[in-house]
């Protein structure tokens, strides 16, 4: 799966090439390329050195574990507090990471829901359909069927890339 999620933002630096010619729609591409990479760059790297991170985990596990055996009733309240919190900040990030992949794939559908104009010039060819994550796929995007294929595709790399 992680070989894909690469795979799939080498064809957003290919899209990247196609539309240099547009400044606004590349600048607003190589946001999200840039994004993307960031992103497989963190998960490659975490997944060459796991096994380091897997004795840091189990250091702090074991650290945690032996902390939390004490009769100390102030100890054990604060260890609690400190569990809440973390698990609140934990959620937060969560809550804010899948909003932010339902607004990038809802987007494209809210704007053909909303603007009438937009919705006409798609019809009459002098706009194209706005994709969920702009990258290259060897089918013509432009059309119905490959705009929704290219989307299910691009829908399927921003929840996986989160």
């Amino acid at each position: 799966m992680h070989i894909l999620v690469t795979i799939f933002t080498a064809t957003e630096y290919i899209d990247v090439w196609f539309v240099k010619s547009d400044m606004s729609l590349l600048l607003n591409n190589l946001k999200i390329t840039m994004l993307a990479t960031m992103s497989v760059i963190k998960v490659t790297t975490f997944l060459c050195w796991q096994k380091y991170w897997i004795s840091i985990i189990e250091y702090v596990t074991k650290a945690d574990l032996n902390q939390r055996m004490t009769s100390d009733k102030k100890k054990l309240e604060l260890l609690s507090r400190f569990t809440k919190y973390c698990r609140k900040i934990t959620y937060l990030y969560w809550s804010l990471m899948y909003t932010t992949v339902i607004i990038v794939m809802v987007q494209p559908i809210f704007k053909y829901v909303s603007s009438e104009t937009y919705r006409l010039n798609v019809k009459n060819g002098t706009d194209t359909y706005l994709q969920v994550v702009s990258s290259w796929v060897p089918w013509d995007k432009n059309n119905v069927v490959g705009y929704l294929a290219a989307s299910v595709y691009q829908s399927y790399a921003a929840i996986y890339g989160g």
